[in-house]
């Protein structure tokens, strides 16, 4: 079996090693720019010992079809395996397996399984799509792992607070649920903290919960970042030290970008307890080649 075709789990590599792995979002494979754009990225991707990559799914699952589309031609590429997003609120119950199936025949057994955001539309169709929709995660997971035995489901953590459940107490009930439901680990939404983390994962531990956290982490750069984040990433806090370098007027942009790199290693040096590294590098080969060597080497020494 290909590495890329093989279902994660946990521990997967036999040294126990933590994990570090990559996210990716999806690009129009029809455009030839793209396939050298990422010819580049995978053979760098390729020189390191990454355990996986995962693809988005796109907001409101608007682009599922070129998220299929872009995994096909990463599987030609790769020789790491491929996490799917799939946003389950995107889709009908009876169209999310035949969905998930698309992805099942092109040698995908892993999925990161998010409830997402439903798909624009009037007012009544988003009635009806609530109603025939799983509202809840855990609920989704326990059919899909029903029908897709073979295949490893991994759900989504909040490290900085879910922004729909701001009692914390409420929040992981409904964290354990999705793991009694049988995820197979936690990728968490990006986080920027440490004492989040760390506080975070304690709160599992406390629950009798020893699902595996990866950690997303966002390397961040620039202030397009920031207003990024404040628009898609509900419940992540982005910490005034990064704001206040975002904001400063007597910085020059190598000199933010420096201070940016040092707070993101100074960060992870101090968290503890998760099994995995997950960069929110996306198509960003630049920005991957300034941080990942260097996430690789601390994670390993930790």
């Amino acid at each position: 079996m290909r590495p890329q075709d093989i279902r994660l789990d946990y521990p997967w590599r036999k040294d126990e090693q933590k994990t570090v792995s990559v996210e990716l979002f999806p690009e129009d494979v029809s455009d030839p720019r793209i396939h050298k754009k990422i010819d580049s990225y995978v053979t760098f991707l390729n020189e390191y010992s990454l355990d996986f990559l995962s693809v988005t799914f796109g907001a409101g699952g608007s682009s599922w079809q070129k998220s299929i589309d872009f995994i096909a031609m990463l599987k030609q590429r790769v020789r790491i395996p491929i996490i799917a997003h799939i946003t389950h609120l995107s889709f009908m119950k009876n169209s999310l397996a035949n969905s998930i199936r698309r992805f099942y025949d092109l040698g995908i057994r892993n999925f990161l399984l998010i409830r997402g955001d439903p798909l624009p539309q009037d007012e009544n169709a988003k009635d009806s799509r609530n109603k025939h929709s799983f509202q809840f995660t855990s609920d989704c997971l326990v059919y899909l792992k029903s029908l897709f035995s073979d295949c490893a489901f991994f759900v989504a953590g909040f490290p900085e607070g879910h922004p729909d459940t701001p009692n914390r107490g409420i929040e992981f009930d409904y964290l354990q649920k999705k793991i009694h439901a049988g995820a197979s680990g936690i990728i968490t939404q990006m986080c920027f903290m440490h004492h989040d983390v760390n506080d975070y994962i304690q709160r599992l531990r406390i629950k009798g919960l020893t699902t595996p956290v990866f950690l997303g982490l966002l390397p961040f750069r620039t202030r397009f970042r920031l207003d990024r984040i404040h628009r898609i990433a509900l419940g992540a806090r982005v910490p005034a030290a990064l704001m206040e370098i975002v904001h400063s007027q007597n910085l020059q942009k190598s000199e933010k970008e420096t201070l940016f790199t040092d707070y993101f290693f100074r960060e992870l040096k101090q968290m503890r307890g998760y099994a995995g590294i997950h960069l929110y590098v996306l198509n960003n080969e630049i920005c991957a080649r300034k941080i990942l060597p260097e996430t690789i080497k601390i994670v390993t020494e930790s």
